[in-house]
């Protein structure tokens, strides 16, 4: 066995390696863990910041040479023009070595031989851009140069003509020397950066023997790298990463790669030496080991000479307490010499420890006995009760719901541990449990429950059971099931009452996200069909029902405004609509979505029809206000239609027939208007029936045609050129007015097919009066909003193409309303008519709400002043100068103006005094058939 001499100093000695050879290795593992990491994290920037360059310098030849290609000179392919043109260019592109052009058959020029032909037609990017058309901009792989041998690779972009269509393509090539200027500067730790394409070979590298010699995913026997192959794989893939290599002279390096932003397949890397990277690591390991050594040595010959000045009287006061364990009670200690004053009080501890442990063993002895039964009985009651409370407490604690007892002859309530960590409210007694109820319970819960517990309390139910809200400590308030059972007495007193609280609060929102779900519109929350008909049949319901009036509330166009700006758009606006109709409501009224953009409102106790009418007039008013959805602003009106309960109807369906039938009618006599359902209406409803259908066989069967208005030259008295107008016919019918037709064709989307045919005969016509000798004739023509959509423009360029018209002498009207209602994607098409040479005309000028402002925007060459205005202006002074104003303000903006409706000499008078340019109406002429429209062209 060991003295206390050598175990201090192999313990000390154990102690010091313990502690310095962990610390070592956790040094040395942590410096080498934060010189990784650190030059790992600093390569990666470095690395995303290259391949960012890369990116922006590849994106920037990609959109010159995009550039280049949209030019009138490149479309024309002109190569007389276009040579020239490329050489200036190409000398003041350092990146670019030479540009050529090809086209469709692959004969290509370039700008290093100007006057030589070469084709292209096998090459990968000539059958990508022009025959596959996979795409408008193709980055080629690198490749052996011809002419010098050095690397270069291609950008190519399609050359399109102004319809669209690929008629060439435009190329330059750039030397892989650019590439290494990129790459070049990307140094950190001895390392380099080099850059492979999407076929895995390297285009950039400091060597220049791998340029396009190595392959990545080539396996390591075949070029001595050892790990490239794994890495290169990676690369390709598009990962970012790092890894681990060993070149071909067995040098250790760490690869860190990111593929280049964009659609190149590149993917750039730079690799570092490991043996600099962790030199440092090395040097510290050495020091570290020192360090351990020299400390062991000095710890071990400072505890040497410790040990042996305390050990000596150690070993002596160890000799006498072994003898004191043996019952040697009187012998004393002596002091050694040389002995410290420590070791000197702790001898003479030990001395009258001695004498006091000789007495009380004594007197142990006695008491001994007759304590030992005492105890044992004790012990055995204690160890009962303690088992006894443990697993009360431990069933009351285990448990998931809050356990309660309350002890009501005694005054003392238990309740378990979870209550104190949910509630602020400590209970020690019955009342503390009342009390934190009613403080706690949500006010609305509270009188039910109080009214079951005070049931239970009173003996009258031997079972208690509530839901209700109670508050947490963070204030929130949670559902909850309380149940408990009473306990009575010989007498019938309720003593004590036990019982739980269940957590049922996950319950509660689950049921109310299904009802919620059941019962209510996604989009805009409002209640849904199903909840509004059971209300509306809860209201009907009894001897004596509610009486109230159901509103069938419409968006008056929406469905233009979903095509023209889409459904997200038109979601937007619909919430809006349901959250301003929602703020109408009052106590006595239900808002519901029926679909679509069809709401309906229950109003229950209405007092007399005027007070419903102001009502309905208020709402359309305060619907008139515009709705902003952040993305534009939106001007609508909304049409309603009203049933009466009981008296249009007992059943909720047929309340909601009638009131669509009533919506109907309010859309038929003018927007943004409401109309009560009259029996009258079943026969307006049988009468829309039939026009649809009859719409559908008009299409089908051609009984549509054109008449053409004159429009007169006030100054030269001459017919200047007609306004096409469409007819229709019914054969069992007679003619149809075209307020009626045209909104039923637009509302049905027949509107297409129409317009189409319209345009097509109306450009046809006029071709045929061009040829008869009439080419001073302009024919102006009315467009729907919903034909002005995307390829609009192309359509009506291949019609006119094919009649043979020019441009100039065609006119689209468009009316200002519908203008102003989608004015920026109107715009735009308009702006491509205009480029085409389409004339554009501004229909019912005045009428509208348009803004000055939209006015000077517009590229528009004619404004039509109303038939209002006209009707007016020898009558009302004020209508005259309104005219003259809108005159004036139109040759101020360079435009001509033509007036609708004129019907009198006077009223020509005045508009000639006035400065107008054209006029049309009655007195010129009524609209008439094309060979009574000829007849008024020729010379009288």
């Amino acid at each position: 066995m060991l003295s206390i001499r050598n175990t201090l100093i192999l313990a000390f000695g154990g102690l010091i390696l313990a502690v310095m050879i962990p610390l070592g290795m956790l040094v040395h593992g942590e410096a080498r863990r934060i010189l990784v990491e650190a030059t790992l994290h600093n390569t990666q920037q470095t690395v995303a910041l290259q391949s960012q360059r890369i990116a922006e310098w590849l994106d920037g030849n990609e959109k010159e040479l995009a550039l280049f290609s949209e030019l009138d000179i490149i479309r024309e392919f002109s190569p007389d023009k276009i040579r020239p043109y490329l050489q200036r260019k190409i000398s003041a592109r350092k990146d670019f070595q030479e540009i050529f052009y090809a086209t469709p058959s692959g004969k290509a020029w370039s700008t290093q031989t100007p006057q030589q032909t070469f084709d292209v037609s096998d090459r990968d990017f000539f059958k990508a851009i022009l025959k596959e058309q996979k795409s408008d901009t193709l980055l080629s792989t690198a490749e052996h140069g011809k002419e010098d041998g050095n690397g270069r690779f291609f950008i190519v972009r399609a050359i399109f003509s102004p319809t669209t269509e690929r008629i060439g393509l435009l190329g330059a090539s750039i030397r892989l020397a650019v590439l290494n200027q990129l790459v070049t500067p990307a140094n950190f730790h001895d390392g380099y950066g080099w850059l492979i394409d999407r076929s895995g070979q390297i285009i950039a590298h400091p060597q220049s023997q791998l340029r396009l010699k190595l392959n990545v995913t080539r396996t390591p026997q075949t070029d001595g790298f050892v790990g490239l192959d794994s890495i290169g794989k990676r690369m390709l893939a598009g990962e970012t990463g790092h890894g681990e290599i060993t070149t071909q002279d067995g040098e250790k390096r760490l690869v860190v790669f990111t593929p280049v932003p964009g659609n190149s397949g590149w993917s750039y890397a730079q690799s570092i030496p490991t043996g600099s990277l962790f030199a440092p690591v090395k040097q510290l390991s050495v020091l570290i080991a020192l360090t351990v050594c020299v400390a062991l040595l000095g710890v071990i010959a400072l505890v040497w000479a410790l040990s042996r000045r305390i050990s000596k009287p150690i070993e002596l006061l160890a000799t006498h307490t072994h003898r004191l364990s043996q019952g040697h009670f009187s012998e004393h200690l002596e002091f050694p010499d040389r002995t410290s004053r420590e070791i000197r009080n702790l001898i003479d501890d030990f001395n009258r420890m001695a004498g006091n442990i000789d007495t009380m063993v004594n007197n142990l002895l006695v008491s001994e006995r007759s304590t030992a039964l005492v105890n044992a009985e004790l012990a055995s009651q204690q160890k009962a009760l303690l088992e006894s409370e443990e697993r009360y407490r431990l069933a009351m604690d285990a448990a998931n719901d809050i356990l309660w007892d309350l002890d009501l002859q005694n005054g003392k309530a238990v309740i378990s541990k979870r209550w104190e960590e949910l509630h602020a409210f400590p209970i020690q007694t019955p009342d503390d449990w009342f009390g934190a109820l009613r403080e706690l319970v949500h006010p609305e819960d509270w009188p039910a429950t109080q009214k079951k517990l005070d049931a239970t309390l009173a003996g009258r139910t031997a079972l208690f059971q509530a839901e209700f809200r109670l508050k947490l400590k963070n204030e929130r308030m949670v559902w909850r099931l309380c149940r408990g059972k009473a306990l009575k007495d010989a007498e019938g007193r309720v003593t004590r009452i036990c019982g739980s609280i269940s957590d049922i609060d996950e319950q509660k929102e689950s049921h109310n996200k299904i009802r919620q779900m059941a019962f209510h519109d996604s989009l805009t929350g409002l209640p849904n069909r199903w909840y509004f008909m059971e209300c509306l049949r809860n209201a009907l319901a009894g001897e004596k029902p509610q009486g109230g009036a159901l509103l069938f509330l419409n968006i008056n166009n929406f469905k233009t405004l979903n095509d023209l700006f889409g459904h997200q758009e038109g979601d937007a606006l619909l919430r809006l609509v349901a959250s301003r109709l929602n703020d109408l409501c009052h106590e006595n009224s239900t808002l519901a979505r029926l679909g679509g953009d069809e709401f309906v409102m229950l109003l229950l106790d209405v007092p007399d029809e005027k007070t419903l009418s102001e009502s309905i007039e208020g709402l359309l008013r305060f619907m008139r206000a515009p709705f902003d959805t952040r993305l534009r602003e939106h001007r609508i009106t909304v049409s309603i239609g009203v049933s009466f309960f009981p008296h249009d109807g007992t059943e909720p369906s047929e309340l909601l027939r009638k009131a669509d039938m009533a919506l109907q009618a309010a859309k038929d006599t003018g927007r943004n208007s409401w109309k009560m359902f009259d029996p009258k209406m079943f026969e307006r409803v049988r009468y829309r029936g039939e026009m649809e259908q009859a719409l559908r066989q008009a299409l089908h069967s051609r009984e549509f045609e054109l008449h053409y208005q004159p429009q007169l030259d006030i100054a030269s008295g001459r017919i200047l050129g007609f306004e096409a107008l469409c007819r229709w016919t019914r054969p069992d019918y007679g003619p149809v007015s075209p307020a009626k037709f045209i909104p039923l064709a637009e509302e049905t989307g027949h509107i297409q097919a129409l317009g189409e045919w319209i345009l097509k005969t109306a450009c046809f016509q006029l071709a045929q009066w061009q040829r008869a000798g009439f080419g001073h004739v302009e024919l102006a023509v009315n467009v729907s909003a919903l034909q002005l959509k995307d390829g609009f423009t192309e359509r009506l360029k291949s019609m006119m193409e094919n009649a043979g018209i020019t441009p100039e002498r065609l006119e689209i009207e468009i009316t200002e309303s519908v203008m102003m209602q989608s004015f920026h994607n109107q715009l735009a098409i308009l702006d491509e008519l205009r480029a085409i040479g389409v004339r554009i005309s501004l229909d019912d000028f005045g009428t509208g709400y348009s803004s000055l402002s939209y006015l000077r925007q517009l590229p528009i060459q004619t404004v039509k002043i109303d038939k209002s205005f006209i009707d007016h202006m020898e009558q009302d002074e004020t209508t005259r100068h309104i005219t003259e104003s809108i005159i004036s303000l139109s040759h101020g903006l360079k435009l001509r103006v033509v007036a609708e409706g004129v019907e009198t000499v006077s009223q020509l008078q005045m508009l000639r005094e006035a400065g107008c340019e054209i006029a049309q109406g009655y007195h010129i002429g009524k609209p008439m058939p094309p060979g009574e429209a000829e007849k008024m062209l020729a010379p009288k």
